[in-house]
C-alpha cells in the first residue's frame, strides 16, 4: 500500500470536518491531528519547494498565511494514493483553476497579499511525489505527532506577538517582540518557579500565562482580560481541547488583573496574578515605557502612574511570591520617594 501526507490549511480549517469526511470516503486515514505549525515545521515542510527556498520573501509570505490558524495534518493509505489524492485536491495552485468538484476549488479562498506578494489560499496541501511524501510522513512521526498541548499553545500565543493586529496601539506594535521576551516569557518562568511553593495545575496556568495579555494586542487595555480569555478559548477549541479544561484556563486569565475587582477562587488564578505582578516589578522599565510612550504623560504624571502600577503589582502577590522580587520592589519604592521629595 502507498502512503501520502495531507494538510488542511488555516483558510479551510473551519471546514475540516467536511473535508475530513470527503477524504475518508475514498482513502484510509491512518493518523491525523490538529496542530499549530511552528516556523521550524514550516521550514521543514518547504524543504522540497524550490520557490520558497530561492525566494525568502515568498517563504515569509508562506509562513504568515500558514500561521493564521491551526492545521489538520495526517497520513493517507491506498494503492496509487499520491496520484488519486492529487486529483481529489486539484493540482493547480489557484483554487478557481481546478475542477469545480476538487477540494481546492470548493474550499479555497480568494488570493491575498502579504508584503506585496500574492499568495494562493488553496485549502489543501498534498505530497507531490514519493520523495516528498516520505519526507513529510517522517516529519509527522518524528515531530508533529509528539507535539504537546502546551507547545501548541505557546505557538498560538507567540503568533500574536510576531504579527500583531491592526487594532493594536502603536506603542505595542513597535515593541511586540520585547513584550514577548520581557513580560510574557518571564511571567511563565515565574509560574514555573512558584511550583516549588504552591500546589497547582502547572500546564493550565502556563497556558494562561502565554495568553493572558493577548487581549491588549488584539483588543484594548480596558477589557484585555476578557478579550484575551475569549481569544484563548477560540484557539483551543480549534485544537479540540476538552471544554472543561478551556473553561478553567478562561477563569485563570479572566481574573489575573490587579486594576479591576476579581474573584480569584482558584490557586491557579492567584498564581498567574502573582507571576504577572512579579514580572512587572522585576522588569519595571516596561512600565515606564508605557507611561511615557503609550500614555504620553509628562514626567511627574508618568511617575505617579508608574508608582501606582508598582503598588498594584505588589498587592496582588501571594505571600510566598513576594521574596522573589522584594529587593527590586523596595529599590523602586525608594526611588519614587526620592522623586516625590524633590
Amino acid at each position: 500500500m502507498e502512503q501520502t501526507f495531507y494538510m488542511i490549511k488555516p483558510e479551510a480549517i473551519n471546514s475540516s470536518n467536511k473535508i475530513h469526511s470527503k477524504i475518508s470516503s475514498q482513502f484510509k486515514i491512518i493518523e491525523s491531528l490538529k496542530i499549530a505549525l511552528t516556523e521550524s515545521d514550516l521550514e521543514l515542510l518547504a524543504k522540497y519547494d524550490l520557490g520558497y527556498l530561492q525566494n525568502p520573501n515568498l517563504f515569509e509570505t508562506f509562513k504568515f498565511f500558514m500561521r493564521q490558524d491551526i492545521v489538520e495534518v495526517g497520513i493517507l493509505e491506498k494503492n496509487n494514493v499520491i496520484k488519486e489524492f492529487q486529483q481529489m485536491c486539484g493540482t493547480l495552485p489557484k483554487p478557481s483553476d481546478n475542477p469545480k468538484s476538487s477540494l481546492r476549488n470548493i474550499y479555497g479562498k480568494p488570493t491575498e497579499k502579504y508584503n506585496g506578494i500574492q499568495f494562493f489560499l488553496n485549502a489543501i496541501h498534498k505530497s507531490q511525489d514519493k520523495t516528498e511524501a516520505r519526507h513529510e510522513i517522517n516529519l509527522f512521526h518524528q515531530s508533529l505527532l509528539k507535539r504537546t498541548t502546551l507547545e501548541n499553545c505557546l505557538e498560538l500565543a507567540k503568533r500574536v506577538y510576531d504579527y500583531g493586529d491592526k487594532q493594536a496601539h502603536p506603542a505595542y506594535k513597535e515593541n511586540l517582540s520585547t513584550i514577548w521576551t520581557h513580560h510574557i516569557l518571564p511571567v511563565v518562568s515565574y509560574i514555573k518557579q512558584l511550583q516549588t511553593q504552591y500546589n497547582f495545575n502547572l500546564e493550565e496556568t502556563m497556558i494562561a500565562g502565554y495568553f493572558h495579555d493577548v487581549g491588549r494586542i488584539v483588543g484594548d487595555d480596558e477589557n484585555h482580560n476578557t478579550i484575551g480569555a475569549d481569544y484563548m478559548a477560540d484557539k483551543l477549541s480549534h485544537l479540540e481541547i476538552n471544554q472543561n479544561k478551556i473553561d478553567r484556563i478562561y477563569d485563570i486569565i479572566l481574573n489575573h488583573r490587579g486594576s479591576v475587582p476579581t474573584n480569584r477562587k482558584t490557586i491557579e488564578s492567584q498564581i498567574l496574578a502573582s507571576a504577572d505582578g512579579m514580572a512587572t516589578i522585576q522588569l519595571f522599565p516596561l512600565v515606564f515605557y508605557s507611561s511615557y510612550s503609550k500614555h504620553n504623560l509628562q514626567i511627574l504624571d508618568g511617575t505617579q502612574k508608574a508608582k501606582h502600577k508598582l503598588e498594584k503589582a505588589w498587592n496582588k502577590l501571594l505571600p510566598k511570591a513576594k521574596p522573589y522580587v522584594e529587593q527590586t520592589y523596595n529599590f523602586l519604592q525608594n526611588n519614587f520617594q526620592l522623586m516625590e521629595n524633590k
